[in-house]
């Protein structure tokens, strides 16, 4: 699932509410753009129940923007940060995170850039540096999410005005379109998927390369994101879940410390001066680490990964985030002033 959020500093528990709305899905990848996040700040999506950060990119000079990735908690995943591809990383026109995910042989990257025309030729030109990469193995299904600011409904613009930020197009759509065709490429999505009452675009969309056959891709409305969500789904092995893991480790209890020090009084420690130096050492190490040994013997447990039960989120918390969320629709598409109090009334509660 890919996500425009537009700050998600005070919208944790409603994407939490909107994920269990839609947990018949099954999401397990969440690229979100627009977290507006510092460093300092990341730990808040570790916050999100079930989901764990699997990587992300902050501006160096300025706040707002950003993306990440998001990996659902006790999948079978061993994932792996491409710090190869990040190096493409520039604040307002490339702000990529990137992952693989090597037992499905699957890279995922999410990019934002934002609605100014000075960025359109840097996030045009690292783009193609990034797929020239991406191809260079053909075997890896690769998926790019991204809020690239680019309308591909409307190829043939000279203009546009998100957010009062004014900017030429020049057919811009038309060369981000040549450019993932020309790598294989394909976009998903050609609806709109931001939708005010006086504009209606694609600007948001997920790329893939030929490995992979999607099998879903469909828009959703959040309730509390000027874009909407996008969902793409496609075969792989599932992943599993509740994962049991064995693991071998030494107790450390205050007993079998108390053991060790006793064993440790009790060792003659007088040195041979008749023997090397290193013979002497070899003797204090292998008596220290009988008696480590002998007191923290190794023992086996399991551990098994559960996904976190959200009791908080109660089925009448949900019926109201799907009210919320009609009424949000109605209230971006319209001027009607009672859609729009309604819409307000009911947020207020």
């Amino acid at each position: 699932m890919h996500i425009n959020i537009h700050s998600i500093l005070n919208k944790v528990n409603q994407l939490e509410i909107f994920l269990k709305d839609i947990e018949n899905l099954n999401i397990s990848i969440i690229c979100i753009n627009e977290h507006w996040l510092d460093k300092s700040q990341i730990s808040i999506l570790n916050r999100i129940q079930n989901f764990i950060v699997a990587d992300y990119t902050t501006r160096d000079t300025d706040i707002h923007g950003g993306s990440c990735i998001l990996i659902k908690k006790g999948t079978d995943l061993e994932i792996k940060v491409r710090q190869d591809l990040k190096v493409l990383k520039e604040d307002f026109s490339f702000e990529i995170s990137a992952i693989e995910i090597l037992k499905f042989n699957t890279i995922v990257i999410s990019i934002y850039r934002t609605p100014y025309n000075v960025t359109l030729k840097p996030f045009l030109s690292k783009l193609e540096k990034l797929l020239s990469k991406l191809n260079k193995n053909n075997k890896k299904k690769i998926i790019i999410t991204t809020d690239c600011n680019i309308d591909v409904l409307n190829e043939l613009d000279t203009s546009e005005n998100i957010d009062n930020f004014k900017f030429s197009k020049t057919n811009n759509a038309r060369s981000l379109i040549n450019l993932i065709d020309a790598y294989g490429y394909k976009l998903n999505f050609n609806e709109p998927t931001r939708i005010t009452r006086t504009s209606s675009t694609c600007i948001d969309n997920i790329l893939t390369n030929p490995n992979i056959t999607v099998s879903v891709a469909s828009t959703i409305e959040t309730g509390f994101s000027d874009h909407k969500a996008l969902l793409l789904s496609f075969p792989l092995p599932k992943f599993q879940k509740n994962k049991t893991i064995t693991k071998q480790l030494r107790c450390f209890s205050q007993e079998n410390i108390k053991q060790f020090s006793d064993n440790l009084e009790n060792i003659d420690w007088n040195l041979d001066n008749c023997q090397s130096v290193d013979t002497n050492y070899n003797s204090f190490l292998s008596n220290f680490l009988n008696s480590f040994h002998a007191s923290f013997p190794i023992v086996t447990k399991q551990q098994i990964f559960r996904e976190f039960s959200m009791k908080c989120i109660t089925p009448g918390i949900i019926i109201s985030s799907k009210h919320r969320r009609n009424l949000y629709a109605k209230c971006k598409e319209t001027n009607n002033i009672k859609s729009i109090q309604d819409y307000t009334t009911y947020n207020s509660i």
